[in-house]
């Protein structure tokens, strides 16, 4: 199959391209940390490089909005109760105010210093145009690395330590953006519409919606036919072999006619791979997921307004998800209907973990981890049958 199996772009440059000459990069000098508040230090403590001399410092930039930051958080606590006393200072730069983050670190702690950068001084000096957005700056005070939280390790820490050379991606340039395609002037235009079909070696899959625009990254056909469709995984049923491997996907609309992103994913769908959906219902064996003891709950309420999801081959991150979500990725695991018999309709934030290839370890970490429980019962369901495109 063709690395790129579809391309249907739409470009309309209303604005002229310029280069920002100041725009921060690795080995230049860190722009200083211009802030309104410091929340978490200790006294006397100032969020400047001249009172930090001597030490690496860790600016992550982030929101409580925003999804993919808060789905970081554990993992930079981990980092900075290691390396605190190792000469690396963590300091976590938000432009929210303090009436928005104070309440935040009540429900999920922060292990870092918090600097509140409510005139976005610093975010416009260090050119962060996307959150999460993480700054490495050495002992000298000279930028290290510019990456995504989810690249910033030990042995990462250990070499910015050591002067070494930091081996992460750099994000001067966009990670992983599916939508860099073609001259970085064509990347950088807003498009009015834009589909995208490619395959990936890639085997973490990750995904974001809004009104306008869905990127998702190595998603299977079967995916992208449940969110196309908006059909969980467990109802959709193939009269045809789906197409095996993974794929980037990427739909945005933002021309001045209807945002149907579901319909062009669906035209992108029957486009590439010759596949098209009708709805019919069946009797079928099904999942019910109830809520035996509301006290058991593990479910945490979320902190965040905003949403992420994250899965690999053996479990699943969310942060801002319902029941409903929860419901779809055991479908899309198990191939069987799942029902959300809870009664719970809030949004909260959740990790599991199953042992690949074994069903029931997903029921038993579900019922173990998040306090809920699956049972198997008979339902008339509305299933999704999909059928080859006859030309």
């Amino acid at each position: 199959m063709k690395r790129i199996i579809a391309i249907v772009s739409l470009m309309l440059v209303c604005n002229s391209l310029h280069t920002n000459a100041a725009t921060p990069k690795v080995g230049d000098a860190a722009p200083e940390i211009a802030i309104e508040t410091l929340l978490q230090a200790s006294a006397g403590d100032q969020a400047t490089f001249k009172s930090l001399k001597g030490k690496a410092v860790v600016l992550e930039f982030w929101a409580t909005w925003c999804g993919p930051c808060v789905a970081a958080i554990p993992h930079l606590n981990e980092l900075a109760d290691k390396f605190k006393d190792r000469g690396v200072q963590f300091i976590s730069v938000t432009d929210e105010s303090k009436a928005i983050i104070e309440p935040f670190i009540k429900k999920r702690a922060i292990h870092t210093w918090l600097a509140l950068d409510t005139d976005r001084s610093t975010f416009k000096s260090y050119e962060v145009k996307g959150i999460p957005h993480t700054v490495l700056v050495d002992q000298e005070g000279k930028i290290a690395g510019i990456t995504y939280p989810d690249f910033l390790t030990e042995a990462v820490l250990d070499d910015l330590l050591a002067g070494k050379p930091l081996q992460v991606p750099d994000l001067g340039r966009p990670l992983a953006n599916p939508m860099d395609i073609g001259s970085d002037a064509e990347a950088t235009a807003k498009p009015l519409l834009q589909i995208l079909i490619r395959s990936t070696e890639n085997r973490n899959g990750s995904s974001r919606r809004s009104d306008h625009e869905l990127m998702a990254e190595s998603w299977s056909v079967l995916q992208a036919l449940a969110s196309a469709y908006d059909f969980e995984g467990g109802r959709i049923a193939p009269t045809t072999p789906l197409p095996e491997g993974r794929y980037t996907f990427v739909i945005e609309s933002r021309g001045d006619g209807p945002h149907d992103l579901n319909r062009l994913f669906q035209f992108a769908i029957h486009s590439s791979f010759g596949l098209a959906g009708r709805v019919e219902q069946q009797q079928k064996d099904a999942l019910v997921v109830t809520m035996p003891d509301r006290q058991a709950l593990k479910l945490l309420e979320a902190a965040s307004t905003g949403s992420f999801f994250r899965s690999t081959d053996g479990g699943f991150e969310v942060v801002g998800g319902t029941v409903d979500t929860l419901c779809s990725q055991v479908e899309s695991i198990l191939d069987i209907p799942v029902v959300d018999e809870t009664g719970l309709t809030g949004r909260y934030d959740w990790r599991f973990s199953y042992e690949v290839g074994n069903p029931e370890s997903i029921i038993r970490s579900i019922e173990k981890d998040l306090g809920l429980k699956l049972t198997k019962e008979r339902r008339l369901i509305d299933m999704l049958i999909v059928d080859k495109v006859q030309e």
